[in-house]
């Protein structure tokens, strides 16, 4: 099963990730931001989950590839704080969500 830490959760983070989880992965939840400091709480995981707040620097980029973490999941809409100089590094794949450009919401209204 895939492991992923998820960074700077609030139980409301939690108990929404929960129900569309169904037990597919093992996410692992931490109150603290993704920092170089807090790295260590990724090891064993395949992806790491930062919110919008976290500094992804070169020394966050290097400590997840080299603990192995595949996936940079970004919650938030942009990719304003990762350091893309650094984040070159083969392996570390990064994603965001929501998408960018939002997907349309059920308030959109339809195109003719």
């Amino acid at each position: 099963m895939k492991k992923i830490a998820f960074f700077d959760t609030k139980p409301y983070d939690k108990e929404s990730f929960e129900r569309q989880n169904n037990g597919r992965y093992d996410i692992r939840y931490f109150e603290t931001r993704l920092t170089a400091a807090a790295l260590p709480l990724a090891d064993g995981c395949d992806a790491a989950c930062a919110f919008v707040n976290a500094e992804i620097d070169r020394a966050v980029v290097e400590g997840l590839v080299k603990r192995g973490i595949k996936v940079l999941a970004m919650r938030c809409a942009g990719y304003n704080n990762v350091d893309f100089k650094a984040h070159t590094r083969p392996g570390l794949r990064s994603c965001a969500f929501p998408p960018i450009p939002p997907t349309p919401s059920r308030n959109t209204p339809p195109r003719s």
